[in-house]
């Protein structure tokens, strides 16, 4: 097989519930493995867009530990079915990927990301716990901004800071 057509497959891990895999030249169906314990709650998302760095030819990038609450979005988006799910090795992950059913335009070159769903789990209740503190905070000073807000505006407040500005 020459190396031209020998599918290039480019990793980042994003954090440990979260990595970006970039696919190039792939033609056939192949298995991908992720090797994290198995768990039917990792699921793969397709993006079909050419990949830009064509010069990278490394099978692992930089690991992260990049904090990503925004991942809550991938609860909205269609996975890879689950039936290409399966376990490899008596442990980890793995998909069945055909690129044929993946990549829109035909290139091979796609990007699929890996996902641990119940992580979005944890970023609910960032949100969930992020408003609640802000409502108890803005519940324990809702009188004190009244009071403060009476004392600007009475005349003895008003009066006194006349007096300052004259001076």
């Amino acid at each position: 097989m020459s190396e031209s057509l020998t599918p290039t497959v480019n990793f980042e891990k994003v954090n440990p519930t979260k990595y970006v895999v970039k696919i190039e030249n792939a033609t056939c169906p192949f298995f991908l493995v992720l090797s994290e314990s198995y768990n039917p709650q990792w699921k793969a998302y397709t993006e079909d867009k050419l990949i830009t760095n064509k010069d990278v030819k490394a099978n692992e990038a930089n690991h992260g530990m990049s904090f990503t609450p925004n991942d809550i979005f991938y609860w909205f988006v269609k996975p890879l079915p689950d039936e290409n799910h399966l376990m490899a090795n008596g442990y980890a992950n793995a998909w069945y990927i055909d690129p044929k059913t993946i990549d829109g335009d035909g290139n091979g070159c796609f990007t699929i990301t890996l996902y641990f769903l119940p992580q979005n789990i944890f970023y609910m209740g960032l949100y969930i716990s992020g408003a609640t503190f802000v409502g108890c905070i803005a519940y324990l000073f809702k009188d004190r901004v009244k009071v403060f807000l009476n004392y600007i505006g009475s005349k003895r407040f008003v009066q006194s800071h006349k007096r300052i500005l004259f001076i």
